[in-house]
């Protein structure tokens, strides 16, 4: 009877965790593959970019703590870090994939409203539809209301960071330079 429970439990518990980022693990799934249809193969690049962070002291290390507290820097700061634009960097700018994109991911893979409604990904989306002043400081706020160290380990919210600071830190060429930073 023991053993039985154990099992019921353990089963429980792995069905619980595997299903936790469903939503998210088919969003980087379609990430992948719609960077490798433009040439890029994301995740060397995204290690790589993770890397040059690192040593630029945007990030103290790969966890998914570090890019919490990137997030959590920023809302505080009201400004992301500056630094040189770095070649990589011209990979992630080329290629767009934003929520219609990721919406048709959903849709084409079967992934149903119920599990969308219970991710972290639409938390995320929710929180930041009620910005009222949108912003670098109120994005990162959106963030760290939502999300966790934990969450960034996944390769979904990995990525969505890195891409995003690729995206904002250079005010030259960034996507979002005319975002006002307060």
């Amino acid at each position: 009877m023991f053993k039985s429970l154990l099992v019921l439990s353990i089963c429980f518990v792995i069905g619980f965790t595997e299903s936790n980022y469903k939503v998210e693990d088919q969003i980087y799934s379609c990430l992948v593959a719609e960077y490798h249809k433009q040439g890029v193969n994301v995740e060397p690049l995204l290690d790589s970019l993770e890397l040059y962070y690192i040593t630029q002291g945007v990030l103290t290390d790969n966890t998914g703590k570090s890019k919490f507290d990137f997030y959590k820097k920023i809302s505080e700061a009201g400004k992301a870090p500056t630094m040189k634009w770095h070649k990589l960097a011209d990979s992630v700018g080329q290629i767009m994939y934003f929520d219609q994109h990721i919406n048709q991911c959903l849709r084409e893979n079967n992934i149903d409203s119920t599990d969308i409604n219970e991710s972290k990904y639409s938390d995320l989306l929710k929180s930041f539809h009620t910005i009222q002043e949108v912003n670098l400081k109120n994005a990162a706020k959106a963030h760290i209301e939502v999300l966790t160290p934990k969450d960034f380990e996944h390769p979904y919210y990995r990525a969505h960071m890195i891409i995003s600071f690729t995206r904002i830190y250079e005010p030259e060429t960034s996507f979002l330079k005319l975002i006002p930073n307060d």
